[in-house]
């Protein structure tokens, strides 16, 4: 089953969303950053639950640097039947709630970083759609045979390293 939405609960027995600020010094470190980087992970429970906080979608939107998805290569639980694009449009949505009806989506992101071979991908990678968002796609050879299905990190660390 696909998971619909999430949000922050103030403990385990709550089912009501709550909303919580980013500390000052937080926003200001991310907004400084030299690269805003959305890794491969456990999307739901790893990515987008710290993009939860009110403050950290203006914080990211204001950064003046490159801001890069980098989806899974490998099969994800949380992400049952969501290709990247469909990755994207929730990180985008997540995003967005934070600054409803201003900015472009490339204040958000605006480069996504993809293994050559797309066959790897759960769901394809759907080119066109991706380009339509305004986000620029980078292709490397990440996944080396020794690290296959996952991406090599020493490639991956070069490629992030080039960006700043």
């Amino acid at each position: 089953q696909q998971i619909k939405d999430i949000f922050l609960v103030r403990d385990l027995n709550s089912k009501q969303p709550v909303k919580t600020d980013i500390r000052e010094e937080i926003a200001l470190e991310i907004s400084r950053a030299d690269l805003i980087c959305y890794p491969m992970g456990s999307f739901f429970t790893s990515i987008l639950a710290n993009l939860l906080p009110s403050g950290v979608g203006r914080a990211i939107k204001n950064a003046r640097c490159p801001k890069i998805f980098i989806p899974n290569t490998f099969f994800d639980p949380e992400c049952y039947a969501l290709p990247p694009t469909n990755q994207i449009d929730r990180l985008l949505e997540i995003l967005g709630r934070d600054c409803p009806g201003s900015g472009q989506k490339t204040d958000f992101l605006d480069l996504i970083l993809l293994n050559r071979d797309h066959s790897l991908y759960p769901g394809g990678v759907d080119r066109e759609r991706i380009s339509g968002l305004g986000s620029r796609i980078l292709e490397y050879d990440l996944v080396t045979e020794q690290s296959k299905p996952g991406i090599d990190p020493e490639r991956f660390c070069e490629v992030l390293l080039s960006l700043c």
